[in-house]
């Protein structure tokens, strides 16, 4: 098995180097334009290097040597031979999760399997994304190696550039899988009846999705707070004064999404109270969750004034 399988590699790498050296490299896209203008499998070549004196380097003045641009193209070559493979097997892998979550809703060991099987997979689009950065943009860029030694300030802004952008794509990738997960749990949650071991199982998922949610939306504003960036691309200090200022947007965030939950709690405590059937304990619950609903929004209506005294300076007295 150990000798096929050493004889299936040698003939992959033979094919992928036939005429590697003339092999013609694709139009590289930016990281996030490639799933929104359908650039993925461009079929758009560079100019000719075979007419020009040195036809092994594109750019002869770049540091770039002949065997690392060889190298380039079997890279691309394979790129493209396992894009074709790809996107059609994660397509109906893609079908058959969604299929198994939504007919086989009240196994738990299958839920988390398919759970699994789409986060992976969201994992390795967003590598099949990166692969055009990594090969063209920064380890065989046509301006030179990832170890250069002229213009690493330009390369780094770049490099976080490209970064931004697959990471805004897995971002967009995860929040859609996290409201198919919302929704999902919504349906169960309505077909659950009263088995309160599958209610707060349910209840569990719902919960767990919207932190995720909520992390993936606090993300890029955690990273920007702590690790900003000059127009150069060089790192800068902490930004204290962006701190304050993002803490009392997330704070006020946060105490409106409690009072828009505090408005719906209310009204579900009164229409406990309302049909209550002479249930005394039910008449008591609905009481506490009235109160702490009314808590809830006098908090939120109280969110400018406590967070400007406690994040402004001078207890924010100045009517600033």
């Amino acid at each position: 098995m150990r000798n096929l399988i050493l004889g299936l590699g040698f003939l992959l790498m033979t094919f992928l180097s036939v005429d590697s050296v003339m092999a013609q490299s694709a139009v590289t896209p930016d990281t996030n334009a490639i799933f929104t203008t359908n650039v993925i499998f461009n079929k758009d070549t560079l100019s000719d290097y075979t007419g020009v004196e040195d036809y092994v380097n594109p750019n002869p003045n770049s540091d770039i040597n002949p065997g690392t641009f060889f190298m380039r193209n079997i890279l691309v070559v394979a790129i493209r031979f396992f894009d074709k493979l790809l996107v059609p097997i994660a397509i109906l892998l893609l079908t058959w999760a969604a299929v198994i979550i939504v007919v086989r809703r009240n196994d738990e060991e299958q839920f988390k399997k398919r759970s699994l099987q789409l986060v992976w997979m969201a994992v390795g689009f967003g590598l099949v994304t990166a692969s055009f950065t990594v090969v063209d943009k920064m380890f065989f860029g046509t301006t030179g190696e990832i170890l250069r030694n002229d213009s690493s300030t330009n390369f780094g802004l770049l490099a976080r550039l490209e970064m931004n952008g697959l990471a805004e794509f897995i971002m967009a990738f995860a929040m859609a899988i996290g409201v198919l997960f919302v929704i999902i749990s919504a349906v169960r949650l309505m077909f659950a009846g009263e088995n309160e071991e599958q209610i707060d199982k349910i209840k569990r998922h719902l919960t767990w999705s919207a932190i995720a949610m909520l992390l993936l939306l606090m993300s890029y504003t955690i990273v920007n707070l702590f690790f900003n960036f000059d127009e150069q691309g060089r790192l800068k200090g902490l930004d204290t004064v962006g701190i304050s200022t993002e803490l009392i947007t997330l704070s006020n965030f946060f105490l409106g999404f409690v009072s828009f939950f505090a408005v719906i709690v209310l009204i579900y405590a009164g229409i406990r109270m309302v049909a209550n059937f002479g249930d005394e304990d039910a008449v008591n619950g609905a009481k506490d969750t009235a109160k702490y609903a009314v808590i809830g929004l006098v908090l939120a209506f109280s969110a400018f004034t406590i967070i400007r005294f406690f994040l402004l300076p001078g207890g924010g007295v100045s009517g600033v």
